[in-house]
């Protein structure tokens, strides 16, 4: 099995992915903010890399990808799913599961109308927000770190900051969580920030409760940034299992910090899909 960087330039930026050589359902893997493909590393060479056909991208101004040619344009949820839905469009894939952590949740929740094949979704550290302020309250635990999500150029302890924010209650941060946030372009930050705060988000609670694809929501039970009563407690059309999946004593990164147990869960989600 091997794991392989490939690249497809747009009008917008360059975009980097990784991807296994699996023969079996594609499964795309978005990260979040100031993150990178590389924190998937455990799936991408793993068991689920050689089984399945893993693409994990590097969104715009992150990895390995470039930085964006029009930051206001593309450093927002819609921006970011225009050019997944790009990628993924190009590639042509005849049926695709997509997983979403953090930011790459709230993308995959814009784009997910607009995907062709698509055959089913999962969302993690990404609470559906309705098209409101007033959910953030609710959907968000108070956290002293949150303020670095948005915040542009940071310092060498606000990085590691915000590699703590990102890899909560683990022990051995990886180095690549800090290398992720320093290369993430400084624009990305504050640019998501303003559209967010601009209503870019939508509603998203009116996506899970009207799309008829199977989603599967799972959540960190320590998670310090997501109040999980309130990713429980909306209404989902096609909540796979009937309920949110809980890691016990996992943060915001189950699938770094519990990936035995992550594996498994999404291989029985991509053959619930793909056996439909």
């Amino acid at each position: 099995m091997s794991v392989v960087y490939r690249e497809l330039a747009l009008d917008s930026c360059t975009i980097a992915w990784q991807e296994t050589d699996g023969a079996g359902t594609a499964v795309v893997l978005l990260h979040g903010n100031s993150s990178s493909s590389e924190i998937f590393r455990h799936q991408l060479h793993g068991r689920l890399g050689q089984k399945y056909r893993l693409l994990a991208p590097d969104l715009p101004g992150h990895g390995r990808s470039s930085d964006a040619a029009d930051p206001l344009g593309t450093y927002s949820l819609a921006g970011y799913a225009a050019v997944v839905s790009r990628v993924l469009a190009e590639l042509a894939l005849p049926k695709l599961v997509v997983v979403g952590h953090s930011l790459g949740g709230h993308i995959m929740l814009r784009a997910m109308g607009g995907l062709e094949n698509l055959a089913g979704a999962m969302i993690f550290g990404a609470p559906p927000l309705s098209g409101n302020t007033e959910c953030f309250a609710s959907a968000f635990r108070p956290h002293p770190g949150a303020g670095l999500l948005f915040k542009g150029a940071l310092s060498e302890d606000e990085v590691r900051g915000f590699g703590a924010l990102v890899f909560d209650q683990i022990a051995d941060i990886p180095a690549f969580a800090y290398d992720d946030v320093r290369r993430t372009d400084p624009h990305a930050r504050e640019q998501l920030g303003a559209s967010l705060q601009a209503g870019d988000y939508g509603d998203e609670t009116r996506i899970i409760a009207d799309s008829p694809l199977p989603l599967a929501v799972l959540h960190g039970e320590r998670d310090g940034l997501i109040n999980g009563d309130y990713v429980s407690s909306l209404d989902y059309r096609q909540l796979w299992q009937g309920r949110m999946v809980t890691f016990p004593g996992c943060g915001h990164s189950p699938h770094w910090q519990a990936p035995d147990v992550f594996d498994e869960t999404l291989d029985t989600f991509v053959t619930c899909c793909t056996e439909q």
